[in-house]
This record gives C-alpha cells, structure tokens and sequence, in this order.
C-alpha cells in the first residue's frame, strides 16, 4: 500500500476558500431575502420590533446626544419657540452677551425748543430695548418720545420691523439753558 503524503493546505489557500464560501453563501442569503414576501404576521412582527427599537432612545434626551452635535445649521427656522423650553433653562448668557451704548446730546436744547438725540448698536448687534431722559440736572425738560429706530433711520420701525437703537425727544420747557438729553439701548451679539 502507498501512502500518500498529507500536507497542510497554505494559508493562501485557506483565505481563498473562506472567501469562496462566504461569497457563496453571502449571496444565497440575499437572493432568499429578496425574493422571500413576508406574511402579514410577520410584517406585524417586525413592525412590532423596529418601533421598540426607536422608542429606546425617543424621545432623545441629553444622554442620548454628544457634546456638540446639535447645531444651529441642523435646526430648522421656527422649530425652536419658547413654549419648547422649559423656564430658566435659557439665560441671557446663553442667547449673547448685552452690551448698552449711551449718547449724551453734544448740542444744547435752548428754552422753547426740542431736541433728539440718537444711539445706535453696533454692527453684528441687535437693539433689544432702550430708554433715555430729559437732563442729569433739569427737571423743567419734558420728554416727549422715546422710541426705536430702524436701521440707517431716525423713522420708527414698522409694525414687526426691526430696530436697531433708540431715540430720545425732549422739549425745554422752563428757562433751562443747558438741557442734554440722554439715550441708550441695550444691544445683544
């Protein structure tokens, strides 16, 4: 009787037919599941399993979320309001930094006469409100207005217009030669 020598089968050999195998059955696999029509139970079923598996993690909460990865460019216009966020979780910090600018009136209101000044917020800068007053040291100057202005204007913004400073109106009423009146707006970067 011969033997025939038995050698151990090279590791090329081995990848080639774990490769063929796969590659065998991989497509075997596909081709039942392309052509397999599920029954109504099962449909059922799997219907029943993948909302399970999307109700593990909805509604996603902040354990749920890595650092950073909701950004403004991923949230759609109007989807945040505030009747979606829970009181005193938002804080002005949070929003932008408020900055106020001051004018004081450089040119003098003479008696009888009314005076305006302006102040406005700077560029990259929204005006969020704003006040002013008659004089640090009259009390004879009466105001007459205290408004927004729009942009590149001293008009008023229309109604829903934004604005980007305020304006001060007052009149001297009462023998007062140095009447300055005062403005300032809160702005948010």
């Amino acid at each position: 009787m011969t033997w025939i020598k038995y050698r151990r089968p090279s590791p090329a050999t081995i990848v080639a037919v774990v490769a063929l195998v796969a590659a065998l059955g991989g497509s075997a696999v596909a081709q039942v599941a392309t052509t397999t029509k599920l029954s109504k139970k099962e449909r059922k079923q799997t219907k029943k399993i993948a909302t399970k598996q999307v109700n593990k993690v909805l509604p996603i909460e902040n354990e749920n979320l890595a650092d950073g990865a909701v950004t403004s460019p991923k949230i759609g216009d109007g989807a945040v309001t505030s009747a979606k966020i829970l009181d005193g979780t938002v804080v002005g910090g949070d929003i932008g930094t408020i900055v106020y600018r001051r004018a004081k009136g450089a040119a003098i209101v003479g008696d009888g006469a009314t005076g305006s000044i302006s102040v406005r917020c700077q560029a990259g800068e929204r005006a969020l409100w704003g006040g002013g007053r008659n004089d640090e040291t009259s009390t004879k100057a009466t105001i007459l207005s205290i408004r927004p202005i729009r942009p590149g204007s001293d008009i008023a913004p229309a109604n829903g217009g934004v604005g980007d400073g305020f304006r001060v109106t007052v009149a001297n009423t009462g023998n007062q030669v140095n009447v300055r009146p005062e403005v300032w707006v809160a702005c948010i970067s």
